[in-house]
């Protein structure tokens, strides 16, 4: 199915990115670490008014995977941005702000999804949800290690590239998810 697959590729290019963005404003961007820190979070504040966001969303219309696979997709916008137009503070904020908007909105839904499958259901959640945290945490760690290495290197956009790569190879293995949403069912 390539569902924990996914969640490896996924977060562990969130992680990666979140993680190691101090070191790339900071080392390739001049800016001091207390600013740093204080960009990063922006990322986390954002995430996570989107991620309550993304749940309200989702149930509503009745669908996950296009919301799956849309905001997979602008994380791989992101990174390519990144590229090149990380250049200061300024736009450090706003690639932040937006990173948290595509990182945080899909998040419950992949918590609620393996709810949904079947085979899955109630009765084996909370094995389903260990195996994406396991995923999850393998992905960030062996990301983050590929990423500072990368960075090691001096190759920021190489950094930026490697992480577009992760979230697209995701969005690949999204697109072959079968829709789990409500509506879906009521239609069966």
């Amino acid at each position: 199915m390539g569902f924990d697959r996914g969640c490896v590729l996924l977060y562990g290019g969130i992680y990666a990115f979140v993680g190691l963005m101090p070191t790339v404003l900071t080392q390739f961007k001049g800016i001091d670490a207390a600013t740093a820190g204080f960009v990063v979070a922006v990322e986390c504040i954002v995430a996570l008014l989107f991620e309550f966001i993304g749940g309200i969303v989702s149930d509503k219309v009745g669908l996950r995977k296009p919301f799956l696979i849309g905001l997979i997709a602008a994380s791989i916008v992101v990174c390519l941005v990144a590229t090149r137009l990380l250049v200061g503070i300024t736009s450090a904020w706003v690639i932040m702000a937006v990173a948290g908007i595509g990182f945080g909105f899909p998040l419950p839904l992949i918590f609620a999804m393996p709810l949904e499958m079947e085979g899955i259901g109630v009765g084996r959640a909370a094995t389903a949800e260990g195996t994406l945290i396991c995923a999850s945490m393998i992905g960030g760690g062996v990301a983050m290690g590929i990423g500072g290495v990368i960075l090691d290197t001096g190759a920021l956009a190489g950094y930026f590239v490697f992480l577009a790569a992760m979230f697209a190879v995701a969005t690949i293995l999204a697109t072959r998810l079968k829709e789990t949403g409500w509506r879906v069912k009521t239609k069966e």
